[in-house]
């Protein structure tokens, strides 16, 4: 006489099997978050080569935080009309450099850059410390922020609110940790890596002003003179 499972044995194996998919499904989730850090950090990468080409062509100065136009041309051709007169983003002013509107949307972020539309929420923040600065102001290039992930078109070491500002804000907002609990970054020397959360910035969601703002981990990586640091942020 042939036997079957028991209603026992049956529960057994469902228990096995659940055991390994609790096991695994973490080791592929992580697997797969790996692969898109490296695809986000290739554009981290491509995002501080147009940076940095950019100065090149403007006697080594970085690119400004933002320009007073009243009218500009999105990606896709689409004019932008913006009053008063001061919403020209970094990112536009580079995109002629990068020319690939996906190079600014990090793979796991689901806010994507608007190719058609004014957009300043999106996959990457540069820091805000750099706008307009000459190359030859950062001493320390390779450990000067340049962009990191973010979820907005500025960043510094915390959070946006700023309590001791005049508007109670600080207008940029810290690295988003979503890479396997860290973030991309580039560098001014041209140089892009991952960085775990808490290395470049204070991850408790608290306001952290100067001067020990700029240094979470005890590194300063947003000042461009590290002999002169960050006195503010608001």
């Amino acid at each position: 006489m042939r036997k079957g499972f028991t209603l026992i044995k049956l529960l057994v194996v469902i228990a096995i099997i659940a055991i390994l998919a609790a096991i695994l499904f973490p080791v592929f989730a992580r697997a797969r978050e790996k692969a898109r850090q490296t695809s986000c950090l290739s554009n981290m990468k491509q995002l501080g080569l147009g940076q940095l080409q950019y100065a090149q062509d403007y006697d080594e100065m970085l690119v400004a935080n933002a320009t007073a136009v009243y009218t500009y041309l999105a990606p896709d051709g689409t004019v932008i009309n913006i009053a008063p007169p001061s919403a020209m983003l970094w990112m536009y002013l580079i995109y002629p450099y990068v020319k690939n509107v996906q190079v600014f949307n990090c793979p796991s972020h689901s806010n994507e850059w608007s190719p058609s539309a004014y957009d300043a929420s999106f996959g990457y923040g540069k820091n805000e410390f750099l706008g307009g600065r000459s190359l030859a102001q950062c001493y320390s290039p390779a450990d000067t922020i340049l962009c990191c992930d973010s979820d907005y078109y500025l960043s510094d070491w915390d959070v946006t609110a700023d309590p001791d500002g005049s508007t109670g804000s600080d207008n940029a907002t810290m690295p988003a940790a979503r890479h396997n609990n860290g973030a991309n970054f580039s560098f001014v020397d041209g140089h892009s890596k991952w960085m775990a959360d808490g290395t470049a910035n204070w991850p408790d969601g608290q306001d952290h002003n100067p001067p020990t703002g700029p240094r979470p981990n005890g590194t300063d990586y947003w000042s461009p003179d590290k002999d002169n640091p960050i006195t503010s942020n608001s």
